[in-house]
């Protein structure tokens, strides 16, 4: 009977440490399990955010004339309007604090909207059944990429690579970051959608593929009020920056000699030289050939952050401003 009895303080040892093992591991779950639950929270009311900044777009885009007014004013006056509630921000960061106490949450809405009509549009400068650029396009392009490989930093010749790769498809672009596939643009990699300045910026900024080239504007023309930040990089005129207090205070000197339908060649430097600081005569040789002359935007994009303490959801979108028959608005 003593020789049973060893048996019980081994028996008791492993069901203790058994029991710490489950303890210790119930522990350690629910030690985790809060944070992380925490965090998933905190992500999903960030994406809401971040889709709600994308909304926030959309009623800047939207902007018309009281509905009373809509008959006294002319299309060239809806324009101005328009011009002057987009002009300002345009490619530059707007930031929405949101506080509990009023908005039922404690968060930050950041958004960001850029002109899809003042980019590249890669279907619209190259016949893909003719295997040839329209118009004054390949001219443009070797010049705009010579400045392109300039301030990227690269040697290979990027619009002979370009050219190449245009002939080589059988098929439209679905979207500018299939370029990704070519080893040459692999440069833009890390670099694909825009990030406006945080604040002016001395040193070199990045120039964005996104942001440079779209799929959606589908004219094979650039909008000169809406350039893009990364298209003007391209055409050596100043980036945008944190001012836009100043640009809002400049916007009504901008917009005296403003018209629906403009001789970029003759008007040029009456006309946008007070808005980008540069005339005609300092852009690329011949790019007057590829202005839009007419102002009738349609296609935006918006970048849009949501945070939510620590955590930041990102969201894209392509946004159409189109006329509304019924009501005479735009959305």
């Amino acid at each position: 009977m003593s020789n049973k009895s060893g048996y019980i303080i081994p028996v008791v040892m492993m069901l203790v440490a058994m029991a710490v093992i489950l303890v210790t591991a119930i522990y350690s779950r629910g030690s985790v399990y809060v944070p992380l639950m925490t965090t998933l929270l905190k992500q999903e009311r960030a994406r809401e955010l971040a889709m709600s900044g994308v909304q926030v777009a959309m009623g800047q885009l939207a902007i018309v004339p009281p509905q009373e007014e809509n008959k006294k004013l002319s299309q060239l006056d809806q324009d101005k309007a328009f011009l002057t509630e987009i002009l300002p921000s345009l490619n530059r960061w707007q930031r929405f604090l949101l506080k509990k106490h009023a908005d039922g949450i404690d968060g930050e809405i950041t958004i960001a909207i850029s002109a899809e009509d003042g980019k590249i549009d890669l279907n619209a400068i190259f016949d893909f059944e003719k295997k040839q650029f329209n118009g004054n396009w390949k001219k443009i392009i070797e010049l705009l990429f010579a400045r392109l490989q300039k301030e990227m930093g690269v040697e290979t010749n990027l619009a002979e690579s370009f050219e190449k790769f245009l002939k080589e498809r059988q098929y439209r672009f679905n979207d500018p970051s299939e370029l990704l596939t070519l080893e040459q643009f692999q440069v833009f990699a890390g670099k694909v959608f825009y990030v406006p300045p945080t604040k002016d910026e001395k040193g070199k900024r990045p120039i964005y593929l996104m942001d440079l080239f779209t799929t959606y504007a589908s004219i094979d023309r650039l909008q000169p009020w809406l350039f893009s930040d990364s298209v003007c990089a391209v055409l050596g005129i100043k980036r945008a920056s944190s001012d836009v207090k100043q640009r809002k205070e400049m916007i009504k000197n901008w917009l005296q000699h403003f018209t629906s339908d403009t001789n970029w060649q003759q008007k040029w430097n009456e006309v946008l030289k007070p808005v980008y600081g540069i005339e005609l005569q300092s852009l690329p040789n011949g790019i007057d050939s590829v202005l839009d002359t007419k102002f009738d935007p349609k296609m935006f994009c918006v970048v849009s952050y949501g945070k939510v303490g620590e955590v930041v959801q990102r969201a894209y979108a392509i946004v159409e401003r189109i006329v509304r028959m019924d009501k005479g608005s735009v959305n």
